[in-house]
C-alpha cells in the first residue's frame, strides 16, 4: 500500500499548502488529495494508466494510499479540471491521456520580462528555515552565507501544472516577510520594495544541466533521475549588493528558454 503521510486536509484546487502557525523557526506544508493527485498525474504522464484505460475504483484508491474516500474523490476532481479523466457513474474512471507539454518561453532581453514570468505563475512554500552555508559557497563568503535563510518553492502555472522548484536564499535581515511568501499574489521581489524600498537592478544567471532528486522530483510530477534544466539566479539592488538568491530547477518539457541576440548597430572595432 502506499500511504500517503499526514492526517486527512482538504483544501481548494491548484493550493497545494495548509499553512503552519507563522513565526515558527521553520516551515512545511502538504495537502493530502494533492499528493495523491499528483502520484496519479504522473502515473497518466509515464503511461502506466494509457489513454483509454479505467483508473482503479474509489475504495481501491483509498486502500493503495492509506486516506479516506473524500481525499480521493478531491484528487480524481483536480484529475478532472486538468483534462486528464472524466468520470462516469457506471463505466467507472476513464483516461483521456497525459498532459499536453506546455513550456514557458523566456526572452532574456530586458529584466523586466524575466520578472513578468515570476509574477505570472503561482509561488507555493514547501518549507523554510536556516540556509546551509556549504550550499551557498559559490555565491557569498562562509562568514556572511552563515546569515541568510531559505524559502525551499515550487511553482505552478495557470492551470496547476507543477513548473519549477526554487530553492531562494535571502539576508536574515529580510526575514521578517518569509510568512508573507506565497500568501500573497506579491512576488519576493515586491515584497522587497514595499518592505525595505529594495529595488532590482541587475539579475546574474548561470544554466547548467541536472536530474531531479527524489523529493522535488515527485512535486514536479516526474520521475528521480529525469533531466532538467537549472539557473541560479543572484538578484542585486543598483549598488551591486546582492539582495536575493534563486537557484531553480526546470523539468526539461516544462520550460523553454530563448535568447535573443541583437547586432550591435554601432559597429565593433576588429
Amino acid at each position: 500500500m502506499t500511504r500517503v503521510a499526514g492526517a486527512d486536509e482538504t483544501a481548494l484546487p491548484g493550493d497545494p499548502s495548509t499553512g503552519d502557525e507563522p513565526g515558527k523557526e521553520g516551515r512545511r506544508t502538504e495537502t493530502l488529495y494533492y499528493r495523491v493527485a499528483r502520484t496519479l498525474i504522473a502515473e497518466i504522464d509515464d503511461g502506466t494508466h494509457p489513454t483509454g484505460s479505467v483508473l482503479p475504483g474509489e475504495m481501491e484508491l483509498t486502500r493503495r494510499f492509506g486516506v479516506s474516500r473524500h481525499t480521493v474523490r478531491e484528487a480524481l476532481r483536480r484529475l478532472e479540471d486538468l483534462g486528464l479523466i472524466r468520470r462516469r457513474t457506471r463505466t467507472g474512471t476513464e483516461v483521456l491521456g497525459p498532459r499536453r507539454p506546455s513550456p514557458y518561453q523566456l526572452s532574456l532581453t530586458t529584466t523586466r520580462e524575466l520578472l513578468a514570468y515570476l509574477g505570472e505563475t503561482t509561488l507555493h512554500v514547501h518549507e523554510t528555515g536556516p540556509a546551509d552555508p556549504a550550499a551557498l559557497a559559490a555565491y557569498l563568503p562562509e562568514a556572511e552565507a552563515a546569515g541568510w535563510w531559505r524559502i525551499a518553492t515550487f511553482r505552478t502555472a495557470p492551470d496547476g501544472t507543477p513548473v519549477s522548484w526554487t530553492d531562494i536564499y535571502i539576508p536574515g535581515r529580510y526575514r521578517g516577510i518569509i510568512d508573507r511568501i506565497g500568501a500573497t499574489e506579491t512576488s519576493f521581489y515586491r515584497l522587497l520594495e514595499q518592505e525595505f524600498g529594495e529595488t532590482v537592478e541587475n539579475i546574474v544567471q548561470e544554466l547548467s544541466a541536472t536530474a531531479l532528486g527524489g523529493e522535488i522530483a515527485e512535486i514536479l510530477e516526474r520521475r528521480a533521475g529525469s533531466p532538467a534544466l537549472r539557473i541560479a539566479r543572484c538578484f542585486h539592488n543598483p549598488l551591486g549588493t546582492l539582495i536575493e538568491i534563486a537557484v531553480s530547477v526546470y523539468p526539461e518539457d516544462r520550460f523553454r528558454y530563448v535568447l535573443s541576440l541583437h547586432r550591435n548597430q554601432a559597429g565593433h572595432s576588429a
